[in-house]
């Protein structure tokens, strides 16, 4: 007598496939792993909406800001040629040319960082020169002493 067992009979009928989980459970270093990656996709998607809550927030301010931003631009500008006049009149005392070189790189830093103006021209001729400039002291030293007759 045949009796038919699908358990024994056919081959397949043990060795059925067997879902696999979805997400392994791994080592707890892979865990860590994956917590760590969600976590830092999760910090990216924060930092993607606060950078744009922080361009909307610029854009309002330029929008009140920006007209009385202008003027003050023009007035900064403005205050060069006087002050520039000032250091070649020969009038004024070593201590008092300080200051008004002082005042006119603060001027032109203020331009450049709070307002994105270009005021290097400016700085080139008065604003100390940095360490890494000392490469081309050959190079500067006529243009020092054309803008500064007056140079300590």
């Amino acid at each position: 007598m045949n009796l038919h067992n699908p358990l024994t009979d056919l081959p397949a009928a043990n060795q059925l496939p067997t879902p696999a989980p979805t997400e392994a459970p791994g080592t707890p270093a892979q865990q860590a792993f994956r917590e760590a990656v969600a976590q830092v996709e999760g910090l990216r998607q924060r930092l993607r909406e606060l950078q744009q809550e922080q361009a909307e927030a610029r854009r309002r301010y330029w929008q009140q800001v920006g007209p009385a931003a202008q003027e003050v631009v023009r007035a900064r500008q403005a205050l060069f040629a006087p002050l520039e006049e000032a250091l070649l009149l020969g009038y004024f005392s070593r201590l008092e040319e300080q200051q008004i070189t002082a005042l006119l790189i603060g001027n032109a830093r203020a331009l450049q960082n709070r307002f994105g103006e270009d005021a290097a021209e400016i700085l080139r001729k008065y604003a100390p020169r940095r360490r890494a400039d000392d490469n081309d002291e050959d190079a500067e030293a006529p243009r020092a002493a054309r803008c500064c007759p007056r140079a300590p």
